[in-house]
Formats: C-alpha cells, structure tokens, sequence
C-alpha cells in the first residue's frame, strides 16, 4: 500500500521536474484515489511545482500568470480533483468514523524523530543499534540540510523541501486536529532522504572522497541486510516463539479475534495448522481489513461455535484500535467453554492473550 504511494508520488515529482504536466496529474489522481494521505503528498508536490514555475519565469523574466506551464499546472490539479470528488464522501465517513475512536498519540518533538528514524531504518536496526543509528541520522540530516542552504544549490533544496513539508503538514494537522503522523504514511518521502544524502556527501567531493564514502555506507548496509530478518520476528510480535507454545492436534483449531495476529501467525505456522478468525459481522476494529481483502490474502472466517474442533487455540490481541465487541466475545467464549491460559502479556497500550479451550462434545 505504502510502496504503491510512493511510486505514485515518484511519478507526479518526475512529471513535475520534466514539466510533463499531464504526467504530473495522472499521478496525483492515483495518490488521491489508493491512499488518504495522498491528500497530503499533493500540498508539496504542487507547491514545489509552482516554485519551480516561478523560478523559470524569472530567469526568462516573464509573467507568471501569463505563462503556459502555469496553465498546465492548473489543469493537472483540476483534472486530479475532478477523478477524486467521488471518493470525497467516503473520505469524509472515514474521518467522522476514526475521530471517534482515535488512537495515534498526541504529536511530539522526539516523536516527529523517531518517525524519520523508522522510515530511513525500518526494523533492521536491532535495539542494541538504535541509539547510534539514531546519531548518525541526525548527523547525516543536518548536514545534508545545512549545505543545501549554504549552497543554495536548487536541487538539493527541492529535495529538502520534498522530505520536510509532507512532515511539517503532518504535525499541523495533528496540533489543529488529531494525531495523523505515522511513520508508514512518510515512506514515500524516503527516496527524496536518500538523495539528499547522496548529494551532500558525492557533490564537490573528489574520487578519493567518493570512495571513502562507499566505503563507510558499505558496513551499514551490510548490517541492516544481516540483521533484518533476525529483527522482523520481533517487530511482528515474536509469533513464533508463540506458536512455539501450542501443541496443535490435527482436530484442533487456531482461532485469532483480529487479523491483527492472523497477518503474522499465517507465516509461521505450519499449513496444516486450521486458522480462523471472526466474520467482519460480528464487528469491525478501527482500520480493519475489508472482507475482499480478507478473502483475497486467504483468511478463514467463521464463528467458533460453529466450526468442529477438540481444542480451539484462542488468540486474543488487543490494542487501542479494538472495538469493545471483541472484549465481549472473548468473555463469552471464555464463560462458555472450559480453558487454561497459555499466555498473557499486557502492557500501557497493547497485549495478548493465549488460551487453550476445550470442546465438551469431545469430553470422555
């Protein structure tokens, strides 16, 4: 999903900086019609265009108004709106819908860092790397920025421009609205980051400097590829020191109250392993998965009562997204069928609960 705004984002940026306005529009369209935040890339990427309008209308010292390029522009964005007013109100239930039932934090300085830490590093930096990582970062962003400014050099301020205002208007709309800056929506602005770096450590810089610099990104690379899927477990929750736990009869069945465990468990798992999770009738968490896409990626619904089983394996994860009908579900099977707790982890803000229940029908 993340992936598909940023190449979209890419396209428009590309259409933008040749000028092929049309280009520009067209990928618009698709940001604002694949992803809400799409709403948010388009503020910059037509303010960066318009600048670079303006930047050309004053070398070649002629009106702006009066120019072609301006018209075009004009017609992109006008175009772009007209294929998304259709979507406005669904937009619009959406927003009504999680204001409701927000659950983001509010916005703060060290949590605008450690979104840009997580979108330039994603989970391959394991804990013990973090705080370094964390300073090198800084360091690197600092730098880069800085010298664009000093410089003055046009690209390298674009590119500056194209990383910090998708995250200044993020924090605005959080201070005046609700917290909205997470760290997936910002993936798109990470290859502006990369060239940035690039730029400011290659530009001006001789043949032995280049080869210094190849030389110190090497190791991190080679760190961030050996210790990614070390780490991935763990950001995914450690499923599988979980599913180590279970002793799954081939009567028994796996039963997850949200996709949010279904989403990691399901590669994991052995395949003959039964998985379930609820009909999206029963209830609906805050940003849960459409039914087309459940189906799509292969998830099993039904309810618990219904499926034929010795042991069913309840998988209770729960966080600040959870609707109050999936607390009362699990009560209820809970009160309902004889169980042991497996496991039980709670924290501030999330947790998970393992039981293991047992079917009278099959009692001896």
């Amino acid at each position: 999903m993340y992936s598909l705004l940023q190449l979209e984002l890419l396209i428009a940026v590309w259409g933008a900086l040749s000028w092929r306005w049309w280009v520009m529009g067209l990928g618009l369209a698709l940001m604002l019609w694949t992803h809400n935040y799409g709403v948010v890339y388009a503020v910059p990427l037509n303010a960066l265009a318009l600048v670079m309008v303006v930047v050309e209308c004053r070398r070649k010292n002629i009106a702006v108004l009066a120019t072609r390029p301006l018209t075009l522009l004009i017609a992109a964005n006008a175009f772009a709106l007209a294929s998304w007013l259709p979507w406005l109100g669904v937009l619009s239930a959406q927003m009504r819908e999680v204001a409701a039932g927000w659950w983001v934090p509010p916005i703060t300085v060290g949590g605008v860092i450690d979104i840009l830490h997580r979108i330039t590093w994603g989970i391959a930096i394991n804990l013990s790397l973090r705080s370094p990582a964390a300073i090198l970062l800084f360091t690197l962003t600092v730098y880069a920025m800085g010298r664009a400014v000093l410089d003055a050099d046009r690209r390298a301020l674009f590119l500056t421009l194209a990383v910090l205002l998708p995250v200044a208007i993020g924090v605005v709309v959080s201070v005046l609205w609700k917290p909205m800056l997470v760290f997936r929506a910002l993936l798109p602005i990470t290859p502006m980051l990369y060239l940035l770096f690039g730029w400011a450590f290659t530009e001006g810089f001789g043949l032995r400097a280049r080869q210094l610099v190849v030389l110190f990104a090497a190791p991190m690379i080679v760190v961030c590829l050996a210790t990614y899927y070390p780490s991935i477990a763990t950001m995914k929750g450690n499923p599988d020191n979980f599913i180590a736990m279970l002793d799954v009869g081939p009567d028994d069945v796996i039963y997850h109250m949200n996709e949010g465990s279904v989403m990691s468990w399901r590669f994991y798992a052995p395949d003959s392993w039964r998985q379930y999770m609820p009909p999206s009738e029963m209830w609906r968490n805050i940003g849960a998965l459409t039914d087309a896409t459940r189906r799509a990626m292969g998830f099993n619904m039904a309810r618990l009562d219904d499926l034929p089983w010795r042991h069913a394996w309840l998988i209770n994860s729960y966080g600040p997204t959870v609707v109050a009908a999936q607390d009362v579900e699990a009560a209820r099977l809970l009160a309902k069928y004889p169980y042991r707790i497996i496991l039980k982890e709670v924290n501030d803000v999330s947790g998970v609960e393992i039981y293991e229940l047992f079917n009278p029908a099959y009692a001896k």
